[in-house]
C-alpha cells in the first residue's frame, strides 16, 4: 500500500464513524440519553458488581474526569444515577445505577444495539465484522 491508500483509509474510517455515531444517538434520544458518553457510562454502571468511583468509571470508558463529573451530574439530575460517599474513603464518591437508571439502559442498549446490527452486521456479516475489528485493533495498538 502506497502513502495515499494509507491516507485515503482515515476519511473513511471517520465518516463510517460520524454516520454510526449519528443514528446511534437519534436513537438513545427518546430514552433520554443525550450521546453516546452517557450511555456508555450507564453501561458500565450496569456491567459493575458494585458502584464504581468516578476513576474506575473513567478507567473504563473513553471519558476524561472533567467530561465525567459533569455527565454524572447530569446523569444524577436525570434520576438515573445516584452519588455516595463511600464508606472506606470519605473523600471518594461512588456512583450506582437506580431503577430508573437500570431500565432506561436497558430500553436505550436494545435501540443503540438495533443501529449497531443495522449499519455494521447486516451489511458487512460476521466475518467481515471479526476483520474489521482486528484491523483496527491493530491500527489502534501502541
Amino acid at each position: 500500500m502506497n502513502n495515499f491508500d494509507a491516507v485515503s483509509v482515515w476519511p473513511a474510517i471517520v465518516r463510517a464513524y460520524q454516520g454510526i455515531r449519528a443514528e446511534a444517538e437519534r436513537a438513545l434520544k427518546p430514552h433520554g440519553i443525550a450521546s453516546l458518553e452517557e450511555y456508555d457510562v450507564l453501561l458500565e454502571l450496569r456491567r459493575a458488581a458494585r458502584p464504581l468511583t468516578h476513576w474506575e468509571i473513567e478507567e473504563r470508558t473513553l471519558l476524561r474526569q472533567y467530561q465525567l463529573s459533569r455527565l454524572v451530574e447530569r446523569l444524577v439530575r436525570k434520576g438515573l444515577a445516584e452519588r455516595t460517599v463511600s464508606n472506606d474513603d470519605g473523600r471518594a464518591r461512588l456512583i450506582a445505577l437506580t431503577a430508573k437508571g437500570r431500565k432506561v439502559q436497558k430500553s436505550a442498549g436494545n435501540a443503540y444495539m438495533a443501529v449497531l446490527e443495522r449499519k455494521i452486521a447486516q451489511r458487512i456479516g460476521q466475518d467481515q465484522v471479526t476483520a474489521v475489528k482486528s484491523l483496527l485493533d491493530r491500527i489502534a495498538a501502541d
